[in-house]
């Protein structure tokens, strides 16, 4: 399997330094190894020789750009191994980083985490260990040998490994590009700072009761600044400028398509406008801004001049960002947007899809982005992921204070729990669209998390009152909109199962009776 280059399809996980039993759903998923992700049967740091090539493989992970996972207890396919032992183990992460801060020089951070999982009705132990890149940008480098008794040393002092495909290989000219990835990014960035935070101070300035033309938000910004600036032009009630921001993110998204960092960037500015906006009730700028991104989707998929993997590759990278906004405008209760962040359709029948997000999925699946068809719990960590490493996309939480080895596990339990719940209720608004359409036309990704986090949205749609549901459904009649509800829930507890979650029949959580008394059986 060849090394992903920067700029490559993604792997069917996200590098987001969780550790949790979702992770470990996730990274079982893939169902093979990559050049993040090394499944191991079992481990025995008490035999030297094994305990060495542990702390290879550490090193070679800390190398990758985004760091890298070892699942301890699983077969090379995912599957968890039989008569794996941590017994006499201590995979604690301060024991692991002493460990390997014994033999290697950089900053090390090693996180890690067991966890009791069921497949096929047995019972497995398996251990997932998350070692991050170096946060001075800096490679990880041996720093003595690495010798064994009467054997081959396992590596010389001064070595850098990196990997490729599966396995761990000294750096080489072409992967020295890759292993100061982020050097180049923090020096990219330090050579902007001045130039940012004078800008952001003008933008701060000019809104604190400056001239009555705020300045007009630009992607040349900083995101912190733009964020300000669009703050500013919404304080101001000059939301009708934005109409022009938005018009030159399209413009500017178009020129940076083969730029990878500066293209996501452009999508994160469109983002932050679209949550601001949310926040200061405009709900019509929410909507131009999703339509934006529909435009660009579509553009991207129906050009015949990009590569089909890239197009679906770049489609995904908004459709998690879609997923972002959809989970903050139900958090705000801006119910009436939702349909409208949905209900934007792929193709005609029989082959179509009435939500650009099933065809997203279904597209990403299809290019192998998640493994497997119900590997697309990989949008909700890459979701999570962007939440995570940009607070600014949600900017009605506030994130604990969070060094970079602690900011996974800071992120509010809100923020999850309201991806989960618009997962859960983008599907239902799809299939009401088509009522017969079944799978096709949705894919509860929420399935593979505890069924406690929809709960919430669950009991919105199944009040008596009908406020909600008329918001999200229309008119529709409520027979079909119960039947939908009934069905989705349905399938996503049959998904549970193969994710070892098991949801509770929907029969024994509902109290009002509305779905029970009007579902079509």
């Amino acid at each position: 399997m060849e090394q992903p280059q920067l700029g490559a399809p993604p792997q069917p996980f996200v590098c987001d330094g969780r550790v949790d039993r979702e992770k470990l759903v996730e990274l079982l998923g893939a169902q093979a190894e990559f050049a993040s992700l090394d499944f191991k049967r079992s481990i025995d740091l008490n035999d030297k020789s094994k305990k060495l090539e542990f702390i290879k493989d550490c090193a070679a992970m800390g190398n990758q750009p985004d760091g890298g996972y070892l699942v301890i207890g699983a077969e090379d396919n995912g599957r968890p191994a039989e008569g794996n032992d941590f017994s006499g183990q201590n995979l604690d992460s301060a024991a692991l980083k002493d460990a390997v801060e014994s033999y290697v020089d950089g900053h090390i951070d090693i996180r890690s985490q067991t966890h009791e999982i069921t497949h096929e009705g047995r019972s497995y132990r398996l251990a997932v260990i998350y070692i991050a890149p170096p946060r001075d940008g800096f490679p990880l480098v041996t720093k003595k040998l690495g010798d064994v008794p009467r054997g081959k040393p396992v590596f010389q002092r001064g070595a850098v490994y990196t990997r490729e495909g599966s396995q761990n290989v000294l750096a080489t000219h072409k992967t020295w590009e890759q292993i100061l990835h982020k050097l180049q990014q923090m020096a990219r960035s330090a050579a902007r700072a001045d130039v940012d935070e004078l800008i952001h101070r003008v933008v701060a300035q000019l809104g604190s009761g400056g001239p009555e033309h705020p300045i007009l938000p630009d992607f040349d910004m900083d995101l912190p600044t733009f964020t300000s600036a669009v703050r500013t032009v919404l304080e101001k009630d000059q939301s009708s400028m934005l109409k022009r921001v938005i018009l030159n993110g399209k413009t500017a998204y178009d020129q940076a398509l083969d730029h990878e960092d500066r293209r996501v960037g452009i999508l994160d500015k469109l983002t932050v406008l679209a949550c601001e906006s949310c926040l200061f009730d405009d709900t019509d700028t929410v909507l131009k801004v999703t339509d934006a991104l529909f435009t660009i989707y579509k553009r991207n998929i129906d050009d015949r001049g990009i590569l089909r993997y890239n197009a679906i590759r770049y489609g995904l990278e908004i459709i998690s960002r879609i997923m972002i906004v959809g989970s903050l405008a139900l958090r705000t209760e801006h119910y009436e947007v939702l349909p409208s962040i949905v209900l934007h359709p792929i193709g005609t029948s029989p082959y179509g899809y009435k939500s650009w997000i099933r065809h997203g999925l279904t597209e990403a699946a299809r290019a192998n982005l998640f493994g497997n068809d119900k590997a697309g719990v990989g949008m909700i960590s890459a979701a999570r992921h962007i939440l995570v490493t940009t607070p600014l996309l949600s900017p009605d939480c506030t994130f604990k204070h969070a060094t970079e080895e602690t900011r996974p596990a800071s992120i509010p339990d809100v923020l999850l729990h309201s991806l989960l719940q618009f997962d859960f209720l983008w599907c239902c608004i799809a299939l009401n669209e088509n009522p017969g359409g079944g799978h096709t036309e949705y894919y509860p990704s929420c399935a593979a998390y505890h069924q406690d986090s929809i709960q919430p949205i669950l009991e919105k749609l199944d009040d008596e009152d009908g406020t909600f549901r008329t918001q999200v459904f229309g008119s529709s009649p409520d027979n079909q909109i119960a039947g939908v509800i009934r069905e989705v829930y349905d399938f996503a507890r049959s998904q549970s199962f193969q994710y070892g979650v098991y949801w509770p029949s929907i029969d024994r959580l509902l109290s009002s009776g509305f779905i029970r008394s009007h579902a079509i059986q």
